[in-house]
């Protein structure tokens, strides 16, 4: 089996503006550069339509994955918070109380069971 080939992405680069340029057709370019006509004319459109993104600010772009996780760790962070504050107030004290439990018609252990704390 052959093993795919991994073009680097400067190549890439190079052969999708010869191919938005236009001045030679995929076919042309496919056997110049040796490389598949669809890939070539996927290569075109990706670039095509991400091409505006090369005007994007730094501050406007995307986090990179380091920001990305330092921003879930900081939610997570902020949500545990919230939760020790709130789930205190809502657990039952359960010292000397009866639970009462009532499954469902379906279950074959229906009935009501007690358990004493």
């Amino acid at each position: 089996m052959k093993k795919r080939i991994q073009y680097p992405k400067e190549f890439k680069a190079r052969v999708a503006l010869e191919a938005l340029k236009e001045v030679k057709t995929i076919a042309e370019l496919s056997s110049e550069h040796e490389v598949h006509s669809a890939m070539i004319s996927k290569w075109k459109k990706q670039l095509h339509d991400n091409i505006a993104d090369i005007f994007i600010r730094k501050n406007e772009q995307e986090p990179d994955a380091k920001q990305q996780i330092e921003n879930l760790y900081k939610e997570i962070g902020r949500i545990q918070v919230e939760n020790s504050e709130i789930l205190p107030l809502s657990r039952p004290k359960l010292s000397g109380s009866k639970v009462v439990f009532l499954k469902s018609p379906a279950s074959p252990l229906f009935g009501l069971f007690s358990m004493n704390f």
